[in-house]
């Protein structure tokens, strides 16, 4: 007889008690995660409509330098529209080159003022030019 044999445990899976701390240990990390990930699609839609008006920014500088026609390549944005005066011409519509979004309560509008080339958003009733801050407001942050 194998004194050893005797005295194993047959340990050979999890307890019911470690499985239920695992799965309450996911619940919480996935309740803390879950909206952090949620608002990763708004915040990507917004930082590409302001990088393209950024863009039109830059191209219609460099037109302007060099004496060319001032109309800016337009691009498709998700969720947003660029609202000009139609033809994609740098003067934009009443000086301004906007960046509408479909849904107002979701995503801010972005506004260029093209005599001065500064950027500003209109989010939530409050207006500024700290990207950082709209991105925040985004998710109620």
């Amino acid at each position: 007889m194998n004194y050893f044999s005797l005295n194993k445990k047959k340990d050979k899976g999890f307890s019911l008690i470690e499985l239920v701390v695992v799965v309450g240990v996911l619940a919480v990390l996935s309740a803390i995660a879950i909206p952090s990930f949620i608002c990763f699609p708004k915040r990507a839609r917004a930082t590409t409509a302001l990088a393209s008006l950024r863009q039109i920014k830059t191209e219609c500088a460099l037109k302007e330098a060099e004496a060319k026609p001032e109309i800016f390549t337009s691009s498709a944005l998700d969720g947003y529209t660029i609202q000009t005066s139609g033809s994609n011409s740098c003067a934009g519509s009443n000086g301004v080159i906007r960046v509408l979004p479909y849904n107002a309560n979701e995503l801010p509008t972005i506004y260029l003022t093209t005599a001065s080339g500064s950027l500003t958003y209109k989010f939530k009733g409050k207006t500024g030019t700290d990207f950082y801050e709209f991105l925040g407001m985004i998710c109620g942050d």
